[in-house]
């Protein structure tokens, strides 16, 4: 793999094994010229020039997105961007909204109901008085006595 090449990793810092010089953390360090040399080489001081003689810094990419560039002479993470960000109405280009199929009428003074006979409760309420004889209660229809 060439050196510099950037590889994205999913795992925590304590499960990488780095003891070999080999691999790096994008997270900004200050790091070693003469330790780091095939490095500083490609790199150079593009993310930070370090103390200006010993060390220089790696790319930071904690809270950043890496992308491709189409320039290979402009693809520097050094500038720009945030982990966040919310749009003001100043930052919106002008645009237009057309109507679309959208609609309107006026069609007056109007009403809706709803009729629902699918279903129903049963029961039935209702009062009465005994007296002797026949009673009807609401629909329901019977006879006795009093006693």
């Amino acid at each position: 793999m060439p050196t510099g090449t950037i590889l994205l990793y999913s795992g925590s810092a304590s499960k990488l094994i780095v003891s070999d010089n080999q691999w790096l953390f994008c997270n900004g360090s200050e790091v070693s010229r003469s330790t780091y040399r095939a490095l500083f080489v490609v790199i150079g001081t593009t993310y930070g020039a370090g103390n200006g003689v010993d060390t220089f810094n790696l790319p930071d990419l904690r809270a950043r997105f890496p992308f491709g560039s189409a320039n290979l002479a402009d693809n520097s993470f050094a500038s720009g961007g945030a982990a966040s960000h919310t749009l003001t109405v100043a930052e919106l280009p002008a645009h237009t909204h057309d109507q679309g199929s959208l609609q309107t009428q006026n069609t007056g003074a109007h009403s809706h109901s709803i009729s629902d006979p699918g279903h129903n409760h049963g029961g039935t309420t209702g009062t009465s008085s005994m007296g002797g004889g026949g009673y009807r209660i609401s629909g329901i229809s019977g006879s006795g006595s009093d006693s």
